[in-house]
């Protein structure tokens, strides 16, 4: 990505194919080398949220199942693994690959469908979808015409399960400002209004926010040392979760956000 378009791309214009370009560029650099290489995902620091996301689909056995950005395509291959019948999507060409390359490594080849394609323009047929599962995708996207894709492929009373990253922490959002070859300029962490608005589509939202003290497990990752950096990311999690019940103000400042939407 050059530096032109992180200067001079203006999220007040509509421009979608500027946007696709900058993400699809983007990805296809990193899908390359075959690993997004962020260690805090690897050392599992938002497993808890993964796990929690990956259960609100419930059972899947028969049930129609997009991967909303697949990625390398781990998802997709939880997704078959578990019974469903797994319809991938990135705009990335490598991510498409690399999710193709995966499903065949694990035998599924047959069972992972996948193509190119975005998020604001599905080639899905309108409610023919059960469920839908994202992780770390949505903020990528124009919100206002995600969202009415979304809606229009899901059968009544599908649900769609959505991962996502905050956008009101200052310090999280000052480590973003510093990092600025890490992300996009297109991409927008979600803030609370962002996902009323997601809301006023479907029957039903819920949001259960994951990661406030739990991130300063991350200053243990330049030790190597697994056990303890379990150890000490698990007991903050545990306060963590204290604090997301019992100090609602304080869920915006989470890193994390699970979000189920029910058409």
């Amino acid at each position: 990505m050059t530096k032109k378009e992180f200067t001079k791309f203006d999220y007040k214009e509509k421009n979608l194919f500027g946007r696709h370009r900058i993400e699809q560029n983007f990805f296809n650099k990193l899908w390359k080398k075959g690993d997004r290489g962020i260690s805090v995902y690897k050392w599992g620091l938002i497993s808890q949220a993964d796990d929690f996301a990956f259960r609100l689909l419930g059972n899947l056995k028969g049930k129609k199942v997009i991967d909303f950005g697949c990625g390398g395509g781990q998802n997709s291959i939880r997704l078959a693994k578990e019974g469903a019948i797994v319809f991938a999507f990135d705009i990335s060409e490598e991510a498409v690959k690399a999710t193709r390359r995966l499903a065949v490594a694990n035998g599924l080849g047959k069972k992972v469908i996948v193509e190119r394609m975005a998020a604001e323009k599905l080639n899905y047929n309108s409610n023919s979808i059960d469920l839908i599962f994202g992780t770390g995708i949505l903020h990528h996207t124009d919100l206002d015409l995600s969202k009415k894709e979304i809606c229009r492929i899901l059968k009544k009373r599908g649900r769609a399960v959505f991962l996502e990253p905050l956008g009101h922490n200052p310090f999280i959002n000052l480590f973003r400002l510093l990092t600025p070859s890490k992300r996009t300029p297109t991409e927008k962490p979600l803030r609370f209004q962002d996902i009323e608005n997601l809301g006023k589509d479907f029957n039903r939202m819920n949001h259960r926010e994951f990661c406030l003290l739990s991130l300063l497990a991350i200053l243990f990752i330049p030790l190597k040392n697994k056990k303890l950096f379990e150890i000490v990311s698990k007991r903050l999690t545990a306060i963590d979760n204290f604090l997301c019940h019992s100090f609602p103000f304080l869920r915006k400042y989470f890193w994390i956000i699970v979000i189920e939407l029910v058409k």
